[in-house]
């Protein structure tokens, strides 16, 4: 069949697309002689397949990281502790089996210090794999409050904190108050820009008097650091088994297992009130007579009664 002149020109036009491959010649030793391998094709992988790989690549290895038991914790190492167990604290925390990555140790170190009035100052270090430290202060108790049916503590600058441990044996001076303590002189709050001492002190007290949870205390300034200084040097010559009471009209007092009141008043001026105290004692004794109160709240009016 004769093709005509157009279709001619278009089968010679017409020359088929393909597909482009690389074509690899492989020289061999004998000289004339090659060998033609097979053509290897181009793959192209777009940016968004790649995406796609790297999600799921980093999806998968923070799921494992996450369900490691090896980024789990197990417990908060405490360090500084005396009174309070590391089982108390960190059953507080509640962060035993908690993935590494959810802790925030601003968070721990502001519980700390909310749950424990024990401690002064709290410190939290969280590193990988699963460790956290935590650092603390623990208040030193020097004597003990017992107000209204309620037990507390007290450090050497008056703050309080709770008696956690029931009946709990610690060889501190006693003192029971039957009202509240002076409030400690108005100290300035940075936080406030004004002298809050007074208020910081009522707060304390009212959580006192209405607070059926002594745990739930806050630790604050209750007495002065003279009042505590006082309530020492008082204790310390006071005789064995003496009774040491405040109370609104006489202030600080003992009562004598030998019969009689001692009357201190206010907490100024404490070594001299107990060297005025011994010289009427010592004068009585000499004219074999028995006292039934002494009272030096005053130092420059001392007195005395006889027992009847």
């Amino acid at each position: 069949m004769a093709r005509s002149p157009a279709q001619s020109t278009m089968t010679k036009d017409f020359k088929p697309r393909r597909k482009t491959r690389r074509r690899f010649d492989l020289a061999l030793n004998s000289p004339g002689v090659e060998m033609r391998l097979p053509a290897i094709p181009q793959i192209h992988i777009g940016w968004r397949l790649l995406s796609f790989f790297l999600l799921a690549a980093f999806s998968y290895g923070f799921f494992t990281l996450w369900n490691s038991a090896r980024f789990r914790v197990e417990a908060a190492q405490i360090v500084g502790l005396q009174r309070i167990t590391s089982e108390a604290v960190n059953t507080v925390l509640g962060i035993s089996g908690e993935p590494i990555f959810t802790v925030d140790a601003a968070n721990i170190e502001q519980v700390v210090k909310d749950e424990f009035q024990e401690f002064s100052a709290a410190e939290v270090e969280v590193s990988l794999p699963n460790s956290i430290l935590i650092t603390v202060t623990e208040r030193v108790p020097v004597l003990i409050w017992i107000q209204d049916e309620r037990t507390i503590l007290v450090d050497e600058n008056g703050n309080t904190f709770p008696m956690r441990v029931e009946n709990e044996s610690l060889a501190l001076p006693v003192i029971e108050a039957q009202t509240n303590p002076p409030a400690p002189p108005a100290q300035k709050d940075p936080d406030l820009g004004s002298e809050a001492g007074s208020t910081l002190e009522l707060a304390a007290l009212s959580m006192l008097e209405e607070s059926d949870d002594l745990e739930g205390l806050s630790s604050r300034p209750l007495l002065a650091r003279e009042m505590v200084t006082a309530v020492l040097r008082m204790a310390e010559n006071a005789p064995s088994e003496a009774l040491l009471t405040y109370t609104a009209e006489h202030g600080l007092v003992w009562q004598d297992k030998r019969g009689w009141s001692v009357y201190f008043g206010a907490p100024e001026n404490m070594e001299m009130k107990l060297k005025v105290y011994r010289s009427i004692l010592d004068h009585l004794k000499s004219q074999d007579t028995r006292p039934e109160m002494i009272s030096v709240e005053f130092l420059s009016a001392p007195y005395y009664r006889i027992a009847g």
